[in-house]
C-alpha cells in the first residue's frame, strides 16, 4: 500500500486475510494499531507538550484541532461523552469530513464511513503543526 509516497508492506496482514479463522482478528488489530499510531499517541503527545509549554491556545486554534481531539477520544475509549464537547461549535469540519453533535451519538456506527485516509491526514496534520512550533524549529535549525 502506497500513500503519500509512502510505502507499507502488508504482506504479514495479507496471510492472516486468507484464513478465514484469523481474518476479523487481523482487521481489528490492523485499525487499532493504525488509530493508535497515527491519533492518540501523537495527538496525546502535542498536547502534553502544548500544555507545558503554554502553546496550547495555539494547539486548540488549528482547524484540524477538534476533528482529531473526537477522533483521538473515540480511539481511546470506543465511546463519546457528548457532554465533554459543550465547547465545541458543531458542525466540526475539516478537509472533507463534517461531524455534527447528532454524530457523536452514533459515531460507533458512523465511524467506519471515514476510510483510513483520515488517520494519515490527521497524522499529516499533527506533524506540520509539531514543526512549526517555535521549540522545534530552533532545534532543528541547530542540527
Amino acid at each position: 500500500m502506497v500513500y503519500a509516497g509512502r510505502c507499507y508492506d502488508l504482506k504479514d496482514f495479507a496471510k492472516y486475510m486468507k484464513d478465514r479463522s484469523k481474518r476479523n482478528s487481523a482487521l481489528n488489530d490492523l485499525f487499532d494499531s493504525v488509530q493508535r499510531l497515527l491519533i492518540r499517541e501523537p495527538f496525546s503527545l502535542i498536547k502534553k507538550y502544548c500544555e507545558r509549554n503554554d502553546e496550547e491556545s495555539l494547539l486548540e486554534s488549528q482547524t484540524w484541532y477538534p476533528f482529531a481531539r473526537i477522533l483521538r477520544n473515540y480511539a481511546s475509549h470506543g465511546i463519546l461523552n457528548p457532554n465533554k464537547y459543550k465547547n465545541v461549535s458543531f458542525p466540526v469540519q475539516w478537509n472533507n469530513y463534517i461531524l455534527t453533535e447528532n454524530d457523536l451519538l452514533n459515531f460507533d456506527k458512523m465511524f467506519p464511513r471515514f476510510d483510513d485516509k483520515i488517520h494519515f491526514e490527521v497524522y499529516d496534520a499533527i506533524k506540520v503543526f509539531t514543526k512549526n512550533l517555535p521549540d522545534i524549529k530552533r532545534a532543528n535549525t541547530l542540527q
